[in-house]
């Protein structure tokens, strides 16, 4: 009965492997897309540190004495930061390939506060 059950289940699992490799190419050919602003689902917000990731270029946008840098890491004098341990939030308005031209509206709508959250705001663009 064991060896029944166990050639059963080794069965199951090859048949599901082609479907578990189906699914993970499916994942990187489309973007997810919000459904209320239909902009593709590209870049986090790090409060913190006023810094931008962007998921499809695998690149971090910060600023550096006052200048917009793009980056493979954050470095690592940048207040000793981990992208691991911090708060992000994924930005759902905007997926063209400068979201350092809307800082001052995401630091208004994600304030970060002293306690180590992301207070949510509304913030009007206009």
């Amino acid at each position: 009965m064991k060896r029944i059950f166990l050639i059963a289940t080794l069965l199951v699992l090859i048949n599901l492997q082609p479907t578990f490799a189906q699914a993970k190419k499916g994942i990187n050919s489309q973007p997810l897309v919000d459904p209320v602003t239909q902009c593709a689902l590209r870049y986090y917000y790090y409060p913190n540190i006023e810094a931008y990731f962007d998921t499809r270029e695998k690149l971090f946008h910060f600023k550096v004495d006052g200048e917009w840098i793009t980056a493979e890491e954050i470095p690592y004098d940048y207040g000793g930061y981990s992208v691991y341990k911090m708060l992000n939030v994924l930005i759902t308005d905007y997926d063209d390939d400068n979201p350092s031209q809307f800082i001052s509206i995401h630091r208004k709508k994600y304030p970060y506060t002293s306690n180590g959250r992301i207070k949510t705001t509304t913030v009007s663009t206009e």
